[in-house]
């Protein structure tokens, strides 16, 4: 609790003779895993949990173990059990950043991927990019009458996203990845179809992972459309 973990671990390396106490156990574990023994700890830790297997806390103590030892299977195990006991939400955005670091761990030697899909609901207060005034004027033309559908219209939309990713290790620290996400816009109302947008990207390159530096080389590619129209595409390049 004081943050003394070397302390706690070397003072219970004294005791050898406590080892197989639960209580012993549970504190020597996460001081022993804290400290840089997370062999240890985990050692403890499993005993702990023979006795208390539905204690949250130890569970997440011994995943940080598993982690720390590269055990990324059973690390994903335990955190994901802890998830399950709906603990608060500062653990839980702990557990997504071990998470997070596994899959990216996972992804310099086994293919990896990921999808999504997301839905929305809107309303648009001027779905045409019109002017809200029909009389319009101008020192060349003098007064402008726009027809009524020039005008500035509303109308409520639905929208639906998806994406994905793919990385493809070739060698450690060599990785080839894909990505694509897509996304459409629909108009409530028949006539405002014309002005319905879609995005839509993919890219794909090499990574290059050296030592504590990531480069990535990629190529890209990109529509938009309006309505059933193609209004823009873009190609390119990047190094990061």
């Amino acid at each position: 609790e004081q943050g003394k973990a070397a302390d706690a671990y070397s003072e219970g390396r004294k005791n050898p003779a406590r080892m197989g106490n639960p209580a012993f156990d549970f504190y020597f574990g996460i001081a022993a895993i804290a400290a840089g023994h997370a062999g240890e700890g985990v050692l403890a830790l499993e005993r702990y949990l023979l006795n208390f297997p539905d204690n949250p806390s130890a569970r997440m103590e011994l995943a940080r173990g598993y982690f720390a030892l590269g055990e990324d299977a059973r690390a994903r195990e335990e955190f994901q059990g802890v998830l399950e006991t709906k603990p608060p939400a500062g653990v839980v955005a702990t557990i997504q950043r071990y998470l997070d670091a596994i899959r990216l761990r996972e992804s310099r030697y086994t293919p990896t991927g990921g999808l999504y899909i997301e839905f929305g609901v809107g309303h648009d207060s001027n779905v045409n990019a019109g002017p809200a005034n029909a009389n319009l004027f101008t020192p060349f033309t003098g007064p402008i009458q726009l027809a009524p559908g020039s005008q500035k219209q509303s109308d409520t939309f639905g929208s639906v996203g998806v994406g994905g990713y793919y990385s493809h290790p070739l060698r450690p620290g060599i990785a080839l990845f894909a990505t694509g996400q897509g996304e459409r816009k629909f108009n409530a109302s028949d006539e405002n179809e014309q002005f319905e947008i879609g995005s839509y990207n993919v890219a794909g390159g090499v990574s290059v992972l050296r030592a504590k530096n990531l480069y990535r080389f990629s190529l890209n590619y990109g529509v938009i459309t309006v309505g059933s129209s193609t209004y823009r595409t873009a190609a390119g390049g990047a190094v990061e």
